[in-house]
């Protein structure tokens, strides 16, 4: 079988967050989901059931006549699968870090289907607006991607391996680190008796500025003012959050460092 012009049946391999909201996303559009594959039963039978689909915990069941196959499983997991695979449709990864050529023993026609979003089971998300970042082996592979991408959002991408990375990275930094600060917030909030939700108003203001401006003009705070006195005193505060007090000072003195340089390139 050749690359598919039109993408029917997809096989999902993974039962996690991504594979989750994925399988949900792409029922609703009108495919069919033959099959989800994960090594425990669990998830996976869970997932089956919300989309009326199969469930395997054998990759000796896989369902060989799929059109397109997603690996939405750990990076670890994904290198030791496409050891043991190889199928006639297409094979993508939703991987943010491992590189496309990984999957060109699997299937002749490969490529990347990275939805850049933070996924959670318990939460659900609309995927009309989630940035989709493409690739592929091919053109014609790339094409067939693209319109199932174009069935799920309006946001679609073509970054390659090494963008992808750096991407990747940038989320890192903007959303698992900033939401670090944010358990750090509601750590010395609780000690203190304060709800987080105070914080709500604040963050919101933030997040709407950082869609308009540079981020770095965005930035407010004692330590884009280099009010010694205040950070002093919050740094004394942080005695009582030994742990948090090296991040406070580092992320300080980094914030001060960039503003000199902006000031005196």
């Amino acid at each position: 079988m050749g690359t598919p012009d039109y993408i029917n049946k997809i096989v999902i391999l993974g039962a996690g967050s991504v594979a989750t909201h994925l399988a949900i996303a792409l029922d609703k559009s009108g495919y069919k989901i033959s099959q989800i594959y994960s090594r425990t039963s669990g998830s996976a039978e869970l997932l089956s059931l919300k989309i009326n689909s199969e469930y395997i915990t054998d990759l000796k069941h896989l369902d060989t006549d799929a059109d397109l196959y997603i690996i939405a499983l750990k990076d670890s997991v994904v290198e030791c699968l496409i050891r043991k695979l190889f199928v006639n449709g297409i094979v993508v990864h939703t991987s943010g870090t491992l590189p496309m050529a990984v999957l060109k023993n699997m299937s002749s026609s490969y490529g990347v289907f990275y939805p850049l979003q933070t996924f959670s089971k318990s939460r659900s998300i609309s995927f009309d607006h989630i940035p989709v970042c493409i690739e592929a082996s091919d053109p014609r592979t790339l094409q067939s991607i693209r319109l199932v991408a174009q069935n799920l959002t309006d946001k679609i991408f073509e970054i390659d391996s090494e963008q992808r990375q750096y991407l990747h990275l940038s989320a890192v930094f903007s959303c698992n680190f900033s939401n670090f600060m944010y358990v750090v917030a509601a750590d010395i909030l609780k000690s203190r008796n304060i709800n987080f939700e105070i914080l709500i108003p604040l963050i919101r203001e933030f997040l709407d500025k950082v869609s308009v401006m540079d981020p770095w003009d965005a930035q407010t705070g004692p330590a884009i003012r280099d009010d010694g006195s205040i950070i002093s005193r919050q740094l004394e505060l942080l005695d009582t959050f030994p742990e948090y007090k090296e991040i406070y000072r580092q992320i300080t003195e980094k914030i001060i460092d960039r503003k000199n340089k902006e000031n005196n390139p």
